[in-house]
């Protein structure tokens, strides 16, 4: 999983380095004594029932207690980490393709089939992320079981093992997701945008790297990268929620006793020179319409004017009311869609960016819109009542970032790692709020110069102009729709862009056919699908889709229950009779069942984690029985508890019949080859006359 950095600071807990000279804050600073934990050299306690902690060997804890729910989040950042921070791997995705290996992998301690057996005895959630400066590990769970949690990741952390089958997995597994970034156009422009604007620094490098340099890649670099980068000094460890801190202090400092420090790492940034001249990127893309940005270089968040950039952005396009939304989408009607973002990472300058998506007749206009309400700002001064209402948007932001203690962890982990200080969003809304228009219009005359300017541009297939090297388009037939003898409507189409083919199942039913004693039916029923067959468990399924590099889902929503599978076209013949078996022949056994409960339930009790969840939960109960937006998807406690794995195959025998089911398959196959393939393995479904219409007309 890769973190997303385009955003303004506060929204996605972009802290960076800052001179705080006028904006410290008072610490009540303490010296360990004879009743603090052993092995910390120093303890801070910060507003907020926060606590900031150094152990000996140099690892930072943080610990807030948060007494709202009885959840909590235990979570361990990497820093020196990311697409810029790999130093003589850059390039690679080093710390990507470490990340999954060490997510719930095997330890010197502990097998990562125990692991998850362990997590998933209590319902928690664990997974991790890698950003171009960062990576994060964390559990979700109970707070009753924060030490285990505790235990767990800080032996990730110190102790993961590297078995070559686990490199050789998910090696496949990080290729097959860079292959996917390709043909993702948020991702595409995202890169573009990069390589664009930096020409020098390693900020221009994709966090998952490029696949001819990850192709490289050894499971030694991996170990070297491991020793080198995941030592104690080089980590910072947090636990939100309703814990106790020094029975949280005294646990980290017991789970990393015996780890000593280690040399510093210091990996100097390039600096990036100053742009003199507008730059330009073009890529022709399958779609009809035009993504194109346009972006200035600005200034890294230690920077004063920070502040003044990021209310420019959301004056731009914060809001349906907000300048470029009200021109591009309803005065003009030239986009689609519109937003700006103000990305000032603390290791490199950074740039205030546009992004618009447009017809092919109307994107030029849109281009010239945003141009002028850029430089509009450099001509005018803001409103009283424009800041006022951007300044109020950046409170606001602050506080609904915080309602989890999952949002809280991630702010205080990146506001530490980033900015030396774990309470930099507040100080940071508190500057905004100092922000005059003056000032707005300061740092647009600074920056915002045509020959500052980068422009990027995804284009529909001979819509932009084309490189001199341009390779031939890829194969593509139109969509081919074709019914089976049983009845199953197929949809079949060919595109050679890429060596990955995707087959998706669906089954007409969820919230449609749920009724309020069955809530949560179908959520289960989509869960199960690949638990188990006649012929495979559940665990083989998984190793089969992870040995070659696929992507395998199951699922319920309102309207169906489906099936998504994807993978490298040498291996969809295979993959397709399994995907099918699943789909079709799932034997909900009752020890997987128990599993698939249990988590249901996990996710229902932290609901009460988010007040916009319980509000939704309200507004659900309030609508008419009749309608399928009166059912919570996921059911309820009392509905979730009553199901028995019976009642899901009773399900699953009613509604995954032909007259009530569509497969379709995407990708580079020959449509009669894969028309073959699903008929072997689809074909023998049979139908249901009995079956009554599904309809939006709900069984009350």
């Amino acid at each position: 999983m890769m973190l997303s950095r385009i955003s303004s600071p506060l929204t996605y807990g972009i802290a960076t380095l800052l001179t705080l000279a006028t904006a410290a804050f008072a610490r009540e600073v303490s010296t360990p004594d004879a009743s603090s934990p052993a092995g910390y050299a120093q303890i801070e306690k910060l507003e907020g029932n926060l606590t900031l902690a150094k152990l000996d060997n140099g690892l930072t804890v943080l610990v807030q207690e948060n007494h709202t729910a009885p959840v909590a989040t235990v979570r361990c950042f990497v820093k020196n980490t990311g697409g810029a921070f790999e130093g003589k791997w850059l390039g690679m995705g080093l710390s990507h393709l470490c990340e999954h290996q060490i997510s719930g992998g095997t330890t010197k301690n502990i097998t990562a089939t125990e692991k998850e057996a362990i997590v998933d005895t209590f319902g928690g959630a664990c997974n991790a992320a890698t950003s171009s400066d960062m990576t994060v590990y964390f559990i979700d769970c109970p707070a009753r079981h924060a030490m285990t949690c505790i235990d767990l990741v800080a032996d990730e952390m110190r102790n993961i093992v590297f078995e070559q089958e686990v490199f050789d997995r998910e090696f496949k597994v990080v290729q097959r997701e860079l292959a996917d970034g390709e043909v993702d156009r948020r991702r595409v422009m995202w890169q573009m945008l990069s390589e664009t604007v930096y020409t020098a620094s390693p900020a221009r490098n994709p966090t998952i790297g490029y696949l001819d340099v990850l192709r490289g890649a050894t499971r030694q670099d991996c170990i070297d990268f491991y020793k080198s980068r995941y030592v104690p000094n080089n980590q910072v460890f947090v636990v939100v929620g309703d814990v106790k801190t020094d029975e949280v202090l005294a646990r980290v400092a017991k789970a990393y006793q015996g780890t000593p420090r280690s040399v510093e790492t210091y990996l100097p940034m390039v600096e990036e020179p100053d742009q003199i001249a507008p730059r330009e990127a073009v890529r022709e893309m399958e779609g009809a319409t035009y993504d194109f940005t346009v972006a200035w270089p600005t200034v890294e968040l230690s920077h004063p004017d920070l502040y003044a950039l990021d209310v420019a952005s959301y004056i731009l396009s914060q809001g349906e009311s907000s300048r470029l939304v009200q021109k591009l989408k309803y005065e003009h009607q030239s986009a689609l869609s519109v937003s700006s973002a103000s990305y000032t990472p603390h290791y490199v300058k950074g740039m205030l960016a546009v992004f618009a998506t447009a017809r092919s007749d109307t994107w030029q206009q849109a281009y010239e819109d945003i141009l002028d309400e850029v430089y509009r700002l450099r001509d005018e001064r803001v409103g009283a009542e424009e800041l006022a209402k951007a300044k109020k948007q950046k409170a606001a932001e602050l506080v609904f970032g915080q309602q989890t203690v999952q949002q809280a962890a991630s702010g205080l982990g990146q506001g530490y790692l980033t900015a030396a200080d774990p309470l930099f969003d507040k100080k940071y809304v508190d500057a905004i709020q100092k922000v005059t228009a003056e000032q707005v219009r300061d740092v647009a005359r600074r920056y915002f110069l045509p020959e500052r300017l980068n422009r990027v541009i995804i284009a529909p297939p001979g819509g932009g102009p084309k490189p001199q090297a341009a390779r031939e388009a890829g194969k593509e037939n139109k969509i081919r729709a074709v019914k089976l003898q049983n009845g199953i409507r197929v949809l079949i189409r060919r595109n050679s862009n890429l060596p990955m083919v995707n087959i998706q199942a669906f089954a007409l039913g969820g919230s449609l056919v749920d009724t309020d004693e069955t809530a949560g039916r179908s959520a289960l029923v989509g869960a199960m699908l690949e638990r188990g067959t006649a012929k495979h468990s559940a665990q083989q399924i998984a190793q089969f889709f992870d040995s070659v590099g696929g992507q395998f889902s199951t699922g319920a929503g309102r309207n169906t229950i489906y099936g998504s599978a994807t993978v490298l076209a040498d291996d969809f013949p295979k993959a397709a009779a399994l995907f099918a078996e699943c789909l079709t022949g799932a034997t909900f056994p009752e020890d997987e069942f128990q599993k698939v409960q249990r988590l249901a339930l996990g996710a229902i009790a932290r609901r009460a984690n988010s007040p916009h969840a319980e509000i939704m939960e309200l507004f659900s109960d309030t609508l008419p029985a009749g309608s399928p937006y009166h059912l919570l998807e996921g059911g309820k406690k009392e509905t979730v508890q009553r199901l028995t794995a019976e009642d899901l195959r009773a399900y699953h025998d009613k509604y995954f019949v032909a007259q009530n089911m569509i497969v379709t398959v995407f990708g580079d196959v020959d449509p009669d080859e894969a028309l073959a393939i699903v008929r072997s393995g689809f074909g023998q479904v049979k139908s249901n006359p009995e079956l009554p219409p599904i309809s939006f007309d709900r069984p009350n």
